[in-house]
């Protein structure tokens, strides 16, 4: 079966609708119910958004992948519609005209490359590492990014741009950089700030290289 390209943008456009109607539900819900669904349709009514109501009630299929994404907490839907968010500002951001939008839109992310936000995630995500560390390690003297305690360490897509990438996450208050380290090499710890950020973002694939061991004496 082939799909019209009208048909595509009318989905799209559907979907983006549907997205933002979400964001603001959840934004400006005051009822204590579990039934997250149900609040949902009720809200939809309440601001004459018949017609997208409608839509929802004429298909059993778009019912019931609702109800399986609102039956999350409100928590977990708000990770999910920040995720989907990242998304689209991340594309628009790359897109000729949209990205002015988004610098002036978004002052804090402006200042922050996408491969900022990467690192900014990658850390939040070693778990058991409470410091990264930046380290010469690359087959050719790149910078890389390398975490204590495990001494696991990783290369970027851009290594010539790590370092500014960090300066720029340490500026925006996300990383702050640790002036009692025992190690030559600059070394960072995450801040509250930035944790709250990286939960937000989507995880990433980030290619390691081998494991530095590092003494405590």
């Amino acid at each position: 079966m082939s799909i019209e390209v009208g048909d595509f943008m009318s989905g799209a456009s559907w979907l983006a609708q549907l997205i933002g109607l979400l964001s603001a539900w959840k934004q400006e819900r005051k009822s204590n119910s579990d039934d997250h669904f149900r609040d949902f349709s009720m809200w939809l009514d309440h601001h004459n958004f018949t017609k997208i109501n409608q839509r929802i009630s004429e298909s059993e299929e778009l019912q019931r992948e609702l109800q399986s994404l609102l039956s999350s907490s409100i928590s977990e839907i708000d990770k999910k519609l920040d995720r989907i968010e990242f998304q689209i500002i991340q594309i628009a951001s790359k897109i000729e005209g949209f990205d002015a939008l988004y610098r002036h839109s978004s002052p804090q992310n402006s200042a922050l490359s996408a491969q900022a936000l990467e690192i900014l995630k990658l850390f939040s995500e070693r778990e058991k590492d409470h410091e990264m560390q930046l380290d010469a390690l690359g087959p050719q003297g790149e910078p890389t990014l390398s975490f204590i305690p495990s001494g696991i360490s990783f290369m970027m897509d851009l290594p010539r741009l790590v370092r500014a990438d960090v300066d720029s996450l340490v500026q925006e208050g996300l990383l702050m950089r640790l002036s009692h380290s025992r190690m030559r090499q600059p070394t960072y710890s995450l801040t509250q700030q930035g944790i709250n950020l990286a939960n937000s973002l989507p995880s990433v694939e980030v290619r390691s290289i081998e494991p530095t061991p590092y003494f405590v004496f």
